[in-house]
């Protein structure tokens, strides 16, 4: 009766005894499948990154959606050529939100595509405020949480790895020790995701420091 009445518990030994998969990884020790965060200050080139992983996942023969909402087919082209991402590299499919945006049914969009798409194990989204519903008021940890959630959820449904790039305020001392601590808006968006990056210029000028933490990954600075 009790098992009937509440299917979704499970008791200590249940849980011990049970037997899992090993982590699923879209790149290993660094971005595991589920949901995640990039966040940085502007111009530190986020968007490279984002196309570089691309170039990695590539190697392992998973496709990839990414939506560009600042950019256009013009300027994604270019980059692509100077990363030398060739035609035939791997599954692709881009979306330039310059000329085409998402607007208030990018949740819809993308979980459409993907059930359209089931090779894609990879979505980029760039950038988090775009698909968020519009409003006037600044979002609390509360409306954070209730509206990042369902992407969350649908990384877990899909398996795939849903990313989302965002911003960092600016360097108030605190994010040199709490990388995520810098994250722009309320603590809810870092808790609403299963990994953190964190992108920083280096202390000597030269390129810039990832931090990486999250619920499944090792807390590591690249």
């Amino acid at each position: 009766y009790f098992k009937e009445k509440f299917p979704h518990i499970k008791t200590l030994d249940e849980i011990i005894s049970m037997e899992f998969p090993a982590q699923d990884w879209l790149i290993e020790n660094l971005l595991p499948i589920g949901s995640a965060l990039l966040a940085g200050p502007p111009k530190i080139g986020k968007s490279y990154f984002i196309l570089s992983l691309i170039k990695k996942i590539f190697d392992d023969n998973k496709g990839i959606y990414y939506f560009a909402g600042e950019d256009s087919l013009r300027r994604l082209q270019k980059r692509l050529k100077q990363l030398e991402i060739k035609a035939g590299s791997g599954e692709a499919y881009f979306h330039a939100g310059r000329t085409s945006p998402l607007g208030d049914n990018a949740f819809e969009h993308i979980e459409d595509f993907l059930n359209q798409k089931p090779s894609v194990r990879a979505v980029f989204i760039d950038t988090m405020q775009l698909v968020l519903p519009k409003q006037s008021k600044t979002r609390d940890y509360g409306a954070y949480v209730h509206e990042l959630k369902p992407w969350a959820d649908l990384a877990c449904q899909k398996n795939v790895c849903i990313l989302m790039v965002h911003h960092t305020r600016k360097n108030n001392g605190d994010s040199d020790q709490y990388p995520i601590d810098g994250v722009l808006g309320s603590q809810g968006i870092n808790a609403s995701f299963d990994t953190i990056l964190v992108m920083k210029k280096a202390k000597d000028g030269q390129g810039s420091v990832l931090s990486v933490t999250g619920k499944d990954v090792e807390e590591n600075d690249y």
